[in-house]
């Protein structure tokens, strides 16, 4: 039996390069049966398919064909796939690939997925025939749901680059993949090719995982720390962004030369076989002087926290912020239940009342001004800061840090949620002072947790004019671990709220 290879790429549209094996259905001289029907091979050709999603909307595929000879396999790349109108959006339609199509009366079966593609909210079905899913398959694509069938067997690095993965489910029979809390696992757990991490900013890899190949944290996210199990034996992810690392293990795992996390926290028995573990090419693998076993900066702040998490105070800190009246409260609270409804959790209120100030809030960068020293920013001369008082920032929408803070404290207040504004201990606040470091504390779950939404704000106000964030919406600030937060970001000892002015009521206006 002679089967021929076809290569198929770039699909512009919709998805990746397909490898596909070509028959000639009239030719007789070789076939294959596939799913109970029979096939014939045959070379060259121009295949193109045509169509549809699960609602009826028509897709073209076309490919072009390169004839090697007859012994040998072919290979064709895909020149276009076309959806309706050209639309990148195809709003959670399902589109089932074939496992064989007709062109010009041969058929092609699709036995793998690799390439480039640029779509959002598909639901993509593979079929039954592909069994490799290859490197940077499924870039840059928003909000993807894919099913994976049993007979994949391989999944390339980077398979999902800078891409958001709403759901990824594999076939029950498979015995090669698996999927957990929609990551994604070799069958036996020891490898992990995707950890869907979309609204996190700690990760902690489960024990068993050996080994993490080069993607598996999405580059779309900005993890703040990652704590890796004692059983990790390599690494191959790119993770020089991630601020701070924990090992678990007595023994360093092999990591590739682009790991250069700034902070690694090791066994204190295993600090110096840390400090000279060497890298996958020879190098020292982590920088000798961010290597250290203890961390006690966030010790007195998890104290003081845990201070302020009784009942007493707790029910303080879910009233009315002073500096409203009555009607704006009710204004406040009657929008708060309207993004908070269908929440099943006060987590998902706290993320949805979170997701919605960064979305539709806006930094001015116009109400900064650089000091001469050029080491820190005070409000510009020309800044009003009456516009970050609670109410004049929920309405108007345009603030620095200090209008985040306020709004954080009242719309988690107005769902319920008892939150505060709080400042590492130590600093002096002076009206005209603009600081980066006002953060808020928000309580769910039995603990405080640490949010910033004025670092995930990605709209601004600069120059006059406003500009809105098109690319995909990040929480790398929201649930900041308590960790990273007093030793990477402000390396203070403790975080006291006392510190910050009342809704800062006592800031004066010129």
């Amino acid at each position: 039996m002679k089967i021929k290879k076809v290569l198929l790429s770039n699909l512009f549209v919709c998805f990746s390069l397909i490898t596909i094996f070509l028959f000639n259905i009239e030719a007789a001289d070789a076939s294959v049966t596939i799913n109970g029907k029979e096939y014939y091979h045959y070379i060259g050709g121009t295949p193109s398919y045509e169509g549809t999603f699960s609602d009826g909307t028509p897709y073209k595929l076309t490919t072009s064909i390169l004839r090697i000879n007859e012994d040998t396999p072919s290979e064709a790349r895909v020149t276009s796939i076309s959806v309706e109108n050209k639309a990148l959006d195809v709003s959670g339609k399902t589109l089932t690939l074939p496992s064989v199509f007709q062109s010009d009366d041969y058929s092609y079966v699709i036995t793998s997925i690799s390439g480039a593609g640029k779509l959002k909210n598909l639901n993509l079905v593979l079929p039954d025939t592909v069994t490799e899913i290859t490197d940077h398959c499924f870039d840059n694509y928003e909000n993807l749901t894919l099913n994976i069938p049993a007979s994949v067997k391989k999944l390339g690095n980077n398979a999902f680059d800078y891409t958001t993965v709403k759901k990824i489910s594999v076939s029950k029979d498979s015995k090669y993949l698996k999927t957990e809390n929609n990551n994604l696992y070799s069958y036996d757990g020891k490898t992990a090719y995707l950890f869907n991490v979309s609204d996190m900013s700690t990760l902690t890899v489960k024990e068993g995982v050996e080994h993490i190949i080069d993607g598996a944290i999405p580059r779309y996210v900005s993890i703040k720390k990652v704590v890796f199990p004692k059983t990790i034996k390599r690494i191959d992810d790119y993770l020089n962004e991630i601020p701070f690392i924990v090992f678990k293990g007595a023994k360093p795992p092999l990591v590739s030369p682009y790991f250069s996390s700034p902070y690694v926290k090791v066994p204190q028995k295993s600090l110096t076989l840390y400090k000279k573990a060497k890298d996958t090419d020879g190098n020292l693998a982590f920088n000798e002087q961010h290597v250290f076993s203890k961390s006690n900066y966030y010790r007195p702040a998890e104290k003081y926290l845990r201070s302020i998490s009784t009942k007493k105070y707790l029910k303080a800190a879910k009233a009315k912020p002073k500096d409203l009246t009555d009607k704006q409260w009710t204004a406040i609270k009657k929008k708060a239940a309207s993004i908070t409804k269908g929440a099943t959790s006060d987590r998902e209120k706290a993320q949805r009342i979170y997701k919605w100030i960064i979305s539709e809030c806006y930094y001015n960068l116009d109400g900064l001004s650089i000091t001469d020293y050029g080491m820190f920013y005070i409000m510009s001369e020309h800044y009003d800061p009456r516009a970050d008082k609670t109410y004049a920032a929920f309405k108007g929408k345009v603030m620095i840090d200090y209008g985040f803070s306020n709004l954080t404290v009242a719309m988690m207040r107005a769902a319920g949620l008892p939150c505060e504004t709080i400042l590492p201990q130590g600093i002096n606040q002076f009206w005209n002072t603009h600081f980066s470091t006002y953060a808020n504390i928000v309580y769910y779950n039995k603990e405080w947790h640490i949010m910033k939404a004025s670092k995930d704000c990605k709209n601004v106000k600069l120059n006059g004019e406003l500009s809105k964030n098109k690319s995909p919406q990040t929480l790398e600030y929201f649930e900041y671990d308590l960790e990273v937060w007093t030793y990477r970001e402000n390396r203070r000892p403790a975080l006291d709220t006392s510190l910050v002015p009342q809704s800062l009521i006592d800031i004066k206006t010129r």
